[in-house]
């Protein structure tokens, strides 16, 4: 598994095994991981990226980190705070896509502010990424104000989301 590390995360990239153990006893999981259980039920379209995603590690386990949920897990807690995911591996311009969600009781903390901040450092020295996009619904504010915080601007728009752009700096 990859590990990422801030100050106060741990960001882990679950392989093929764990993200199969997130499908199928969250539980299990979180005792292989070391960490509090957070024992919250996963949505039916949640379930289904995460099949989705088990899939995409199976197919490309070289490359399972751009398939996979990666864990967002607060040190001082030892307790899963939020995740992130890329959406598949960087496309013919070197883009990639990342999509990401923090448990409410963690939200305004900065917590993903802090783990998109890594992320897009990692992604810029690995895998040839050009381009750290996303996508954010228009009514999103907090989401917004991490993209921001990190650098991204909007660049394109449709009524109801935003796409935003952070480019690798030369």
């Amino acid at each position: 598994m990859i590990e990422l590390q801030t100050e106060r995360l741990r960001l882990v990239a679950l392989d093929g095994e764990h993200l199969r153990l997130l499908l199928e006893n969250p539980e299990d999981l979180c005792r292989r991981l070391g960490v509090a259980s957070n024992r919250v039920e996963a949505s039916e379209e949640l379930r289904l990226a995460r099949e989705e995603m088990y899939a995409g590690t199976m197919r490309c386990p070289e490359g399972y980190y751009w398939y996979t949920e990666w864990q967002v897990i607060y040190k001082e807690e030892n307790s899963i705070v939020g995740s992130f995911c890329f959406k598949g591996a960087p496309n013919e311009s070197g883009e990639v896509e990342v999509g990401y969600g923090t448990a409410t009781p963690y939200r305004s903390k900065g917590f993903m502010t802090e783990a998109m901040r890594v992320v897009a450092t990692w992604v810029f020295k690995n895998g040839g990424v050009t381009a750290l996009i996303a996508e954010t619904p228009k009514d999103n504010v907090p989401s917004h104000r991490v993209l921001q915080k990190i650098g991204m601007e909007i660049v394109r728009e449709s009524p109801t989301s935003f796409w935003w752009r952070l480019r690798r700096r030369s």
